[in-house]
């Protein structure tokens, strides 16, 4: 069984800056830069808010089911 969640994220720019401290430390992962570690800086140095949507869920995993 493979769960995924499926969101959005509304940032501010301040991660563009964070974006270009990676790019210029040359940080890549499988040669490119990566969303999710400047995602978790952002997180630890000025935290993120979540919105739990209630409501059922749906495995888009399985078409038969849609």
């Amino acid at each position: 069984m493979y769960m995924t969640l499926i969101g959005q994220y509304i940032l501010t720019s301040k991660i563009f800056d964070v974006l270009e401290e990676s790019i210029e430390s040359d940080s890549r992962e499988q040669g490119k830069v990566e969303l999710t570690p400047c995602l978790d800086k952002m997180r630890r140095e000025d935290g993120f808010k979540g919105y739990v949507v209630k409501g059922r869920s749906y495995d888009i995993g399985v078409p038969e089911i849609y």
